[in-house]
Order: C-alpha cells, then structure tokens, then sequence
C-alpha cells in the first residue's frame, strides 16, 4: 500500500518504505542514502513575540507545560523500507532548552553539566544556522515587559504540520502496542 506526503509545492510518494522526491530521487535510508532534509514543504506563518505566563521555569505547571513542547514519538521518526530511526533537529533544539530549563530549576547533577553545554553550544549554532534578520526595537534592558509585553512579528515556518508528520510517522510506522510500551518507558 502507498503512503503519499501532500504538500502545496512538494509531493513526495512513498511506496513499500521507499521515498521518492518531487525531482524523482529515490533514497534507500540505508547508510548515507538518505536526504538533507526531511521533504515536508512548510507554509511561513507569521509569529508575534509575547511575553507569556506559561513556559517558566520552576512553577507548578511549567514542567508540564514544557513536556507539551516534545513531539509524537518524541521526536524520533522511521524511514525507508528498514523503518531507519531519524530526529529531527527541531525537537533536539526544544529537548536542550527542556535540558537547560531542567537546570535552572535545580535539577542537575554531575553528568547534567556536559550535556548542558553540548544543548548551549548546539543551540548557539542553530540559531547562527538559521538567523532571523527580524529588527527588534533595542530597549531590552529599560522595556518593562509588565506592560509593554508585545515584541516584533517574526515570518516563521509553520511548525504545527511538523508535529502532524511526526504522528502521522510514528502512526504509519510502528505498532500501536509497541508504541505505547516506548512512550509509557520514556519520560520529559
């Protein structure tokens, strides 16, 4: 049975495991076969920054609250026909600022500190990878985010199809028992 990913510029056909590109390259995901980047076409969504109650760093629901930013599967997904295990370099970066929110919160040991500088320095370099040329006003340091708690609107990629692959995935691509098992042993 096929399985087609539908886009408004990209198709991508997946027949027995195996997906072929808009520009008919097929990838076998064994060894280095297998694309840059996943084949999702992303529509840009506009995002105006806010300051928010939610996502702190050490109240009740703050824990939770962050756990609800990691994916189906928990960011891992299957490709090809061998189901090869692949993440995606979004939720790597929403797992390292989870790692660092960990942190401030207390919630550290002496292994907690190598990982801590590995999300730093992996984080430092998405955002060099990525940068947003979005101008800001410059008041950081004299704006009183109390009241004035609207920033600039950013162009983004609309992250929400993101996590519909991810389920859409983790659905197609593993048992429903199985699944459950993995999710139930893996905690945030």
């Amino acid at each position: 049975m096929a399985t087609v990913f539908h886009s408004v510029s990209t198709h991508v056909l997946e027949i027995n495991g195996v997906e072929q590109s808009a520009d008919h390259r097929t990838y076998t995901f064994i060894d280095n076969d297998f694309p840059e980047l996943l084949p999702l076409d992303l529509p840009d969504v506009l995002l105006t920054v806010e300051e928010t109650r939610h996502y702190g760093i050490s109240g009740l629901d703050d824990r939770e609250e962050w756990a609800s930013s990691a994916a189906y599967g928990f960011g891992y997904l299957r490709l090809g026909e061998e189901k090869r295990r692949f993440a995606l370099s979004m939720w790597h970066q929403l797992h390292c600022l989870r790692t660092i929110r960990l942190a401030m919160e207390g919630h550290h040991d002496t292994g907690m500190r190598g990982h801590m500088q590995h999300c730093l320095t992996y984080l430092r370099q998405m955002i060099l990878c990525h940068p947003d040329l979005t101008l800001e006003p410059a008041d950081m340091l004299t704006r009183n985010y109390e009241i004035k708690r609207v920033g600039a609107t950013h162009v983004c990629k609309d992250w929400s199809k993101v996590y519909e692959e991810m389920e859409r995935n983790v659905n197609a691509t593993t048992s429903r028992n199985s699944d459950r098992l993995s999710t139930a042993k893996v905690g945030n």
